[in-house]
């Protein structure tokens, strides 16, 4: 099915131009393929209200595939004991790199959330044993319970993370998916006023440090990085770092994997958006929190060029060049010139 934006077929745009005399004029703009492209290509991978104000999208929809939309659960845990016992952290290393192998075969069919948190609260009292770890793993499957290729990825699943305890649902929709979640499943904390803004530094990044994966990184790098990743932990835990946003002093995060790409197997892989190559071609986006910028430098932006913009780091030097690169940027520099002269958005 591709990305959100390759799903775009016309998207109709409030936009402010210039008159003869430098005057503001307000005007309605069509995008698609065929009506003003070089926008249509820019406003599908820079954000549509950096162009204007979205007035209305048409979108392709998809047929639900036969057998519906199959979702499976998964939970694990462990600790952060040092020995090689069940669950402890010598088998996560063994651990990361079967994930990595299990992702590496998924196909177009497949597009997972797993979150992986750590909860380091009683280090002081046990130690590192007392330090545990949670991998929910959620995943999709656009097709029926009984296709092979859905048996295979679940049994696979179960075999890596060492469990017999799956939740298997099937839904007729997407529709269906949502009208089965409770209503406060997402809760949001409201502040009002809000806080005064204030520029994050280098060591509190302020967001998530994100970076795409490709899928030769996968294959030799993303387990180690991961295990770089979390021996930054460990010693946040024996010697804490004072400039931590935890209050602890901890770098203990929750890391995301998401692979809701188009990196799998047979997925579509169309040129025609703004999105960086690098976006493009990704096996996954991994969210690691609490790192610091030479943290993220050091491992995980060295597993790709590029990361996504919604999510990732409110301190990132070099972002024209991990949102887009510079030859898109320069594109889409162009672009935005052409049609918001003013820079009135």
């Amino acid at each position: 099915m591709g990305l959100g934006v390759d799903n775009v077929l016309e998207i109709e745009v409030l936009q402010v131009g210039r008159d003869a005399h430098g005057q503001p004029v307000v005007h309605k703009t069509i995008t698609s393929r065929r009506r003003n492209p070089q926008l249509f290509w820019a406003m599908r991978g820079s954000g549509g209200g950096v162009w204007g104000v979205v007035l209305s999208m048409t979108l392709r929809a998809h047929v639900v595939p036969d057998g519906g939309l199959s979702r499976v659960f998964i939970p694990q845990n462990g600790t952060f004991c040092p020995d090689s016992r069940p669950f402890g952290y010598q088998c996560l290393r063994a651990m990361w790199t079967l994930f990595a192998a299990w992702q590496l075969m998924l196909n177009h069919k497949v597009s997972t959330q797993p979150a992986f948190f750590i909860n380091p609260t009683e280090y002081a009292t046990g130690g590192l044993c007392a330090v545990t770890w949670q991998f929910n793993f959620e995943y999709f499957y656009a097709g029926g319970q009984a296709e092979p290729d859905y048996i295979l990825f679940r049994d696979r699943l179960k075999d890596l993370l060492q469990t017999t305890a799956v939740q298997e649902y099937n839904f007729k929709s997407a529709y269906e998916y949502i009208l089965s979640m409770p209503a406060d499943k997402f809760l949001l904390a409201v502040t009002n006023p809000l806080p005064a803004p204030h520029p994050p530094p280098d060591a509190a990044t302020g967001s998530q440090n994100s970076v795409f994966v490709s899928r030769q990184a996968m294959e030799t790098k993303f387990a180690s990085t991961m295990m770089d990743v979390l021996d930054i932990c460990v010693a946040s835990l024996k010697n804490p770092d004072p400039t931590s946003p935890d209050p602890a002093g901890h770098r203990c995060g929750f890391h995301f994997l998401y692979t809701s790409l188009t990196g799998n197997l047979g997925s579509l892989q169309p040129g025609d958006t703004a999105i960086s190559p690098g976006f493009r071609s990704a096996l996954m986006q991994w969210n690691a929190r609490t790192l610091t910028t030479q943290q993220s430098m050091d491992t995980v932006y060295r597993l790709g060029p590029n990361s996504y913009f919604s999510e990732s780091s409110y301190v990132m030097h070099n972002w024209t060049a991990r949102y887009w690169g510079r030859k898109t940027y320069e594109q889409l520099l162009a672009v935005k010139k052409a049609h918001d002269p003013g820079n009135d958005f």
